[in-house]
């Protein structure tokens, strides 16, 4: 499991890509494979499969959850909320 440094560390590395325009909101080519649309359809893909898939390791669960609680987190405090 991931500590909250690493969690913090990714997410932040996350949002100054998307303000420095290295990462996109959406893709905006076919041909594009990296987009923040992206990363949260993954992360949320993993979230909702688990329950279908048993042999799904638990790890790879907890950690979309902490990435995905760290956005939430950090994009509420970018947002004054």
């Amino acid at each position: 499991m991931l500590d909250e440094t690493d969690i913090l560390l990714t997410v932040r590395m996350i949002l100054l890509s998307l303000d420095a325009d290295i990462l996109t909101l959406k893709p905006q080519s076919e041909q594009d494979t990296y987009s923040l649309t992206h990363c949260l359809q993954s992360l949320s893909s993993t979230i909702n499969d688990f329950p279908s898939h048993p042999y799904m390791s638990v790890i790879k669960v907890e950690r979309a959850l902490q990435l995905m609680g760290g956005l939430m987190t950090e994009l509420g405090k970018t947002t004054g909320q």
